[in-house]
């Protein structure tokens, strides 16, 4: 009976050493926290504290039972072990079950939601429509191209500025006049490109310095890797300055210091990388950042399909979280970098410092474009293709804002006219309004918060025979509206006259 009563021992024994082995600070932290990290220090010193007595307990009942144990005891111990593995079983497969089927399940039901209310919204069935999505106002406009519409007295003051065709990019007025161009022809670039195949080279995206100097990121080279190239910046008579051969593509953004954010892109194996290439202000490159490497090292990875070949991510947006607007994100810092990442219909940030993924969302989205950090921890998003409810499927675009605090859609705007399958972008303007440029119409929009045009205009160039047999483009790849004071004095007083 002795013997019997020893194995039962030893079996607690193992039992509680078990239990101390599973339950440690990496399976605790997988199980309740968000970040898979558990804080502060005394919080991980109890965990220690609780598995060394588990163990040492358990050894002790293991390798030198007691005869005298008593057998009431033996029945407690077995019981309280054997509910502490099955709670600890639980949760485990719970939490496993969560990542595998819960977190996708609640994306798509997000990313429904947002569908079903815009759905709504666009019938005209309002109060369906989720407390949210914002119907469009019917507009008069007249035809041609230039401004041809606009509302005095609720346009937002400001000079735009728009990349055009042929490696140029052009600031306006609200009433369309050109007050300035740059163009630098590829082909007055590199040698490796002739003046007749200028023509189909574009500036992708601008930034313009209060001097009148501009970074300008010319794309669709022939003969480069994904016909991306460098990474010029001009003076404001569009001379080179400085040329930097980073293979960039779709967007950059610069840091208060002047430091420079752009996306590159580089091929290994048969898989297209993104990455974020960190220049300083005169152009030389300081830091490289792996973009599917970090996606893979993150909680995140997840999103990625199984198979990785070819260009899994088509990254197409960065930006750094300003100090003003930090304030209003408690999981984000200043620095940090938002990401957009279209194959895979996710948006993502990485700390600005560790340059690690801190958080990601999938499926609010579609081949989405232009993510924007937005005061009081919200984020607006172009979203290119949305999939209308109706028979047969309708493919438009909209603008959303996304709120943190409410993990969910606060805002969207669709319109019937505004569509494009690619590119496109948004700027949340100081008076509250939106400027939106669809790309492949060559069309800015600028509308209220309650939906309507005040301000719209075509590009001059929808006649150009560029791409195809015969198919006419009026691309505006990018465009962003700047206060009237943005430019300095010495700058400004070039508008008009040289054109």
């Amino acid at each position: 009976m002795r013997e019997r009563q020893k194995i039962v021992v030893r079996i607690v024994g193992l039992l509680l050493i078990g239990t101390g082995i599973l339950l440690n600070e990496w399976v605790l932290a997988y199980l309740f926290t968000a970040d898979q990290h558990i804080d502060p220090l005394p919080h991980r010193l109890i965990i220690y504290l609780f598995q060394l007595v588990c163990i040492i307990l358990g050894v002790w009942l293991t390798w030198k039972p007691p005869s005298n144990f008593p057998r009431r005891w033996d029945v407690a111990i077995s019981c309280a072990c054997g509910l502490l593995l099955l709670l600890a079983g639980t949760f485990v497969f719970g939490r496993v079950a969560g990542h595998v089927l819960w977190d996708p399940l609640l994306e798509t039901a997000e990313a429904f939601h947002a569908k079903m209310s815009f759905y709504f919204a666009d019938s005209g069935n309002h109060e369906k429509a989720l407390g949210w999505s914002t119907h469009y106002a019917e507009a008069q406009e007249k035809g041609g191209s230039g401004v041809v519409l606009k509302k005095t007295g609720e346009v937002c003051p400001g000079y735009t500025l728009f990349a055009d065709w042929n490696c140029s990019a052009h600031l306006i007025d609200t009433d369309g006049r050109v007050l300035y161009t740059w163009q630098k022809p590829y082909s007055e670039v590199s040698s490796e490109v002739g003046p007749e195949q200028d023509k189909g080279i574009i500036w992708r995206t601008v930034w313009p310095f209060p001097n009148g100097d501009m970074l300008v990121m010319p794309v669709n080279i022939p003969g480069k890797l994904y016909k991306k190239g460098p990474l010029l910046k001009l003076d404001r008579h569009s001379d080179i300055i400085w040329k930097t051969e980073v293979n960039a593509h779709h967007d950059m953004d610069v840091g208060p210091k002047g430091r420079i954010f752009v996306l590159s892109a580089e091929k290994k194996g048969d898989v297209r990388h993104d990455v974020l290439s960190v220049l300083s202000p005169g152009g030389d490159l300081l830091r490289k950042v792996d973009l599917l490497e970090a996606l893979q090292d993150s909680r995140y990875a997840k999103y990625l399909p199984f198979e990785l070949k070819g260009d899994i991510l088509h990254t197409n947006n960065v930006e750094l979280l300003s100090a003003e607007k930090a304030t209003g994100f408690q999981r984000f810092q200043e620095g940090d970098i938002l990401l957009s990442f279209l194959r895979i219909n996710t948006i993502a940030v990485m700390d600005g410092k560790t340059f690690e993924i801190k958080w990601a969302v999938k499926g609010l989205t579609s081949k989405q474009h232009d993510p924007d950090f937005l005061s009081g921890g919200r984020i607006m998003v172009f979203d290119n293709e949305f999939a209308v409810c109706s028979e047969p499927v309708v493919l438009k675009s909209r603008i959303v804002i996304y709120d943190l605090s409410e993990l969910g859609p606060v805002w969207s705007y669709v319109n019937p006219d505004l569509y494009t399958s690619a590119w496109g972008c948004q700027q949340e303007l100081p008076n509250g309004n939106i400027l939106i440029t669809e790309t492949l119409d060559g069309t800015l929009w600028e509308i209220t918060k309650e939906g309507r045009v005040v301000w719209k205009y075509r590009s001059v160039r929808q006649a150009d025979k560029i791409i195809g047999d015969g198919e006419y483009i009026g691309y505006l790849p990018w465009a962003q509206r700047y206060p009237v004071d943005y430019f300095n004095r010495s700058f400004r007083q070039q508008f008009h006259t040289e054109q």
